[in-house]
């Protein structure tokens, strides 16, 4: 088996691990085990880059002639090693806090902080933007029980604004820019330098805007409301916002999308990249001024974390 498909077979098995000892009080120690392990598959990972890099796995067609597939660039490598090495230490941190808190309903919130990132490392194996999509739309729904872990009024009502907002955007823009995306160049598959050949300028404009707002993840103004929502979580759930998943997720594929489907020359000659110039510059000013302007500390993170997002855009 190939060990990407590898990696993601054993997180899926970690999940049921997890839910099968759910009543057992080792369960925090069991879910640090499975982020070490996933972190030794990385390194092996890293190890065999040469024989990985640009190797195309396909597992089934979802539609016909675009498969649920995955492969490995060096972008992918790189956050790769970001995510599973930050999600090691925050699981080491949420054992403790889970603890100390007194949360009850542990099992739960390790299932779905698994499911989360089994959905991260999905989307960074991702080759096309078809499984791009699916593993976008599991982390945003992965990650909604953790959002609402506490269980109270307030956390609920931001939680539904945290999913209206990601399912939102996702299915108004993201969705039909990978649609369009297939009309115009004929594949959905991330391609160095690009997929798009005959283009006209209007399309590319169109398509950048419709990928800025579908991949909310990444905070672009005006769409960043969720995040700030989502920090009525529990400390480790903002750590796996900010840190580790969500967010990282939004500004990657963000990368991958502008390096692997518009490429640089493309963005260049339409003129499209400075509408993303724009949209992040405004972003950053934006932000920051909102963060000077909050008490409330996880509040002022939330903004200073959409300001950071824009200046990995920017740049």
């Amino acid at each position: 088996m190939n060990i990407l498909a590898s990696h993601i077979l054993f997180l899926s098995l970690g999940i049921f691990i997890i839910n099968f000892l759910r009543k057992e009080k080792f369960i925090g120690l069991v879910s640090i085990l499975i982020s070490l392990v996933s972190l030794t598959y990385v390194l092996y990972i890293v190890n065999m880059q040469d024989s990985l890099i640009n190797q195309k796995i396909d597992l089934i067609n979802i539609i016909p002639g675009i498969p649920l597939s995955f492969s490995l660039d060096h972008l992918s490598l790189i956050f790769l090693v970001i995510s599973n090495s930050l999600w090691l230490m925050v699981s080491i941190f949420s054992e403790k806090y889970l603890e100390l808190n007194k949360y009850e309903n542990k099992s739960k919130f390790y299932i779905f902080f698994t499911l989360s990132m089994l959905a991260t490392n999905g989307i960074i194996y991702s080759s096309n933007l078809l499984t791009t999509f699916i593993f976008y739309e599991l982390l945003t729904i992965a990650t909604y029980p953790l959002v609402t872990f506490k269980g109270d009024h307030k956390s609920i009502i931001n939680g539904k604004r945290y999913l209206y907002y990601l399912l939102g955007t996702s299915i108004i823009f993201f969705l039909p820019a990978i649609i369009l995306t297939h009309i115009t160049a004929g594949t959905l598959d991330y391609k160095i330098g690009g997929v798009f050949t005959n283009y006209n300028n209007t399309t590319i404009y169109i398509l950048v805007i419709l990928f800025l707002f579908g991949i909310a993840k990444s905070a672009i103004m005006p769409f960043h409301k969720w995040l700030p929502s989502a920090m009525v979580a529990p400390t480790p759930v903002s750590a796996l916002l900010h840190a580790v998943a969500v967010v990282k997720s939004g500004v990657f594929i963000l990368l991958k999308v502008m390096l692997f489907i518009f490429g640089i020359d493309v963005l260049t000659a339409s003129g499209a990249n400075i509408i993303i110039i724009l949209f992040a510059s405004f972003t950053i000013i934006a932000s920051s001024i909102i963060a000077l302007s909050k008490d409330n500390i996880k509040l002022r993170l939330a903004y200073s974390t959409i300001g950071q997002l824009s200046y990995i855009v920017l740049a």
